[in-house]
């Protein structure tokens, strides 16, 4: 085989793969977080700091319910360098070519004389309902009628009632990493 078809082999056997063919890899809930030395308003506090520092907006903060909710939070694109909410590559991957959104619930309670954070992530994908093509014409304007400058989404009536957010499973890479950094804000609270 000359050097010239292998180099294309290869191409196309990496974009394949590239393309979404690699299986992803399923990744555990993650452990809770437990200290003894840590009372459950440095423990909240830590918490909503840090949800706050990757954009999350609290939407429910109960010191009597020992809970942290937050809003929903669309994922990053790839040209949003400086957004943390994914954990790896693949999520950032899959952030580009779907509209997902993210919700976090961290949990407090107190276990063998510690006080444990427990971290969920629920993740959303849209589901768009496709538009009937009425001919070969008018194929590339499936779901938008947009001009050269400007990008626009028009949604018909009967799209927009089949319209929905499908719950996915959780995304226990991103816990892992909230708990990662409320055990460095715990560890360092003056950063």
């Amino acid at each position: 085989m000359n050097r010239s078809k292998l180099l294309w082999m290869m191409t196309f056997v990496g974009l394949f793969l590239v393309a979404g063919c690699a299986s992803k890899v399923e990744f555990p809930a993650p452990e809770p977080l437990c200290s003894s030395g840590l009372n459950l308003d440095e423990a909240m506090e830590a918490g909503e700091d840090v949800l706050g520092r990757l954009r999350f907006s609290i939407s429910k903060y109960d010191s009597a319910a020992a809970l942290i909710r937050t809003g929903p939070y669309e994922g990053a694109h790839f040209f949003e360098f400086w957004r943390m909410d994914d954990a790896g590559n693949y999520d950032r991957a899959y952030s580009n070519i779907h509209s997902i959104r993210r919700f976090v619930e961290l949990n407090f309670e107190e276990q063998n004389g510690q006080l444990c954070i427990h971290c969920r992530v629920d993740m959303q994908r849209l589901s768009l309902p496709e538009e009937e093509v009425s001919g070969s014409a008018k194929a590339f304007t499936i779901f938008s009628e947009s001009e050269e400058t400007r990008q626009s989404l028009q949604i018909n009536p009967e799209q927009a009632e089949e319209m929905a957010w499908i719950d996915m499973e959780p995304d226990n890479r991103l816990a892992a990493k909230i708990l990662k950094k409320i055990e460095k804000k715990i560890a360092n609270p003056k950063k």
